[in-house]
């Protein structure tokens, strides 16, 4: 998610200590990604994990987008995007353009976040899409239908949660750090493997958390919309944090 002009990194506090990480990881011989780990984990605490989204609101912005993302499958697996679509009352996109479809529900599910924690979340719902669609070139209704039909009989509703998760996590951590390791990078190969890196362990952390949820059976027969679906979603945001802010000790 790199830009020309990255947010700049914050200073001062424990940011001083997440910025000496950066460069001694990129200074550290064998590109930037030896010390991704105690990166993202310094990054997750400087930040106060995810500031707020997590807890505030009945669950926060983070656990309801994860909600939203939740029942956006589950309505897919069960009826298809027409069913998705009649789920948040955008009947009126039926037969519209994959693009126009994509864009709308990622506004739909984030509505009343704000700013840019809100373009990261739908940013990630948007890519996530992409991703398990697979659609590239063929951006009809009826292909991004299909494809996603047969993303969540292979991989289940927790397969999309997961791929949303691994894009947000990684966009927010990386927002937070672009700009200093843009300015510390030496070459494109020093700042792709550092974001590598970060994104390695953004994504085996979410992958570890959905698989530990599986075997639990957290997934089976969960209404996303409702009381359950809002507890297991705070239930994913607060372990999440947890485990990133915890990386070096294991300790969730």
């Amino acid at each position: 998610m790199g830009t020309s002009k990255p947010r700049s990194t914050p200073s001062g506090g424990p940011w001083t200590k997440v910025k000496r990480r950066i460069t001694n990881s990129l200074g550290g011989g064998g590109g930037g990604g030896g010390n991704a780990e105690s990166i993202v984990e310094g990054t997750i605490d400087a930040a106060d994990g995810f500031s707020g989204y997590v807890r505030t609101g009945g669950g926060g912005a983070m656990a309801g987008a994860i909600s939203g993302v939740g029942g956006f499958a589950e309505a897919v697996a069960v009826g298809g995007v027409d069913e998705a679509l009649a789920n948040l009352a955008l009947d009126e996109l039926k037969g519209h353009s994959a693009f126009e479809v994509i864009g709308t529900i990622s506004e739909k599910i984030t509505e009343g976040v704000e700013g840019v924690f809100a373009e990261q979340l739908r940013q990630a719902f948007r890519d996530a899409v992409l991703e398990a669609a697979a659609i590239q070139d063929d951006m009809t209704y009826d292909n991004l239908d299909v494809s996603l039909q047969a993303f969540m009989d292979e991989k289940g509703v927790e397969g999309f949660v997961e791929l949303f998760l691994n894009n947000f996590v990684f966009y927010y951590l990386w927002a937070l750090i672009e700009e200093h390791v843009q300015n510390k990078s030496e070459n494109k190969e020093d700042y792709t493997a550092i974001s590598s890196a970060v994104q390695g362990v953004c994504r085996s952390e979410v992958n570890d958390l959905i698989e530990e949820m599986k075997s639990r059976n957290l997934f089976d027969r969960v209404d996303w919309f409702g009381e359950e679906g809002q507890k297991l979603s705070r239930n994913i945001a607060t372990t999440l944090e947890r485990r990133l802010k915890n990386l070096s000790t294991g300790d969730e």
